[in-house]
């Protein structure tokens, strides 16, 4: 099963690959290492560009984060 899966997509993840089979990801991970003698070759890390829209929306969301900590930290004390 897992063999068929990564026939079709070489680029799923373990988590993928559990979650589409129903079983679990330390099964799937030794089933790929240890049975189908697969490893993984290198994380890709995509840089994110974001645009001024975003930039200004991930701001207001942190300061409103903020805020509701200041608020529940006044509340009960802590901090």
């Amino acid at each position: 099963m897992v063999r068929a899966v990564m026939a079709k997509d070489r680029r799923l993840s373990v988590r993928m690959i559990a979650e589409g089979t129903g079983l679990d990801k330390n099964a799937i991970h030794r089933i790929l290492t240890d049975h189908l003698h697969m490893r993984k070759i290198c994380a890709k890390l995509v840089p994110k560009n974001l645009s001024v829209e975003q930039k200004v929306n991930r701001l207001e969301i942190c300061q409103y984060l903020l805020g509701q900590n200041s608020k529940l930290s006044q509340i009960f004390g802590i901090m």
